[in-house]
């Protein structure tokens, strides 16, 4: 890998081949699977477990977990403040599972939407609809944020060559992890 920048990964949406996942992994990674992944499935999971345990100095952790399946780590019910304490959506196809017209009942976690001036799958116009849904429940907390400049993606597949890619991605990140830190302190 040449993401020298990264000081951990987590894997938890498994969308690499084994041909492909890197042997020359230099940092801590954790890879977190389900025991009915039909995509990733416990025995391809061991495989990348098998490579990672020869690579001791680097520091990694796999678990399938039982009884949950495919995207178990994407889905959540943000209408259990048990389950969820906060939640942020960097990746906002997923607010197409919220339904914009139901979307005020559920929310009962704070939440953060970060959006991309340029993105055409969850374009400015829909972030801002949900951004009115979200300040007419004060009581719940949320941050919404639309980056300019940027597009769909931003947040993970950039070029590390880019500077600015680069600044926005990283301002991203700290803006989630400090939304984060903020809500389950």
């Amino acid at each position: 890998m040449k993401l020298l920048w990264i000081r951990i990964a987590s894997c938890q949406r498994h969308l690499f081949h084994l041909q492909r996942f890197p042997t020359d992994v230099k940092v801590p990674i954790a890879i977190l699977g389900a025991e009915n992944d039909f995509l990733t499935p416990p025995a391809l999971v061991k495989q990348f477990e098998e490579i990672l345990a020869s690579k001791p100095e680097v520091g990694s952790y796999v678990k399938i977990f039982p009884n949950v399946s495919h995207g178990w780590t994407t889905r959540y019910d943000i209408n259990d403040p048990e389950a969820v304490k906060a939640a942020e959506e960097a990746h906002k196809e997923m607010l197409d599972c919220f339904h914009l017209q139901r979307f005020p009942t559920d929310v009962k976690v704070p939440i953060a939407i970060l959006g991309a001036e340029n993105d055409f799958l969850t374009p400015p116009a829909l972030v801002k609809q949900f951004e009115e849904i979200l300040a007419s429940k004060p009581e719940v907390g949320s941050y919404v944020k639309i980056f300019p400049n940027v597009s769909h993606g931003w947040t993970t597949r950039y070029d590390i060559n880019d500077p600015e890619a680069v600044k926005a991605a990283e301002e991203a990140h700290k803006e989630m992890l400090d939304w984060f830190v903020t809500c389950v302190q």
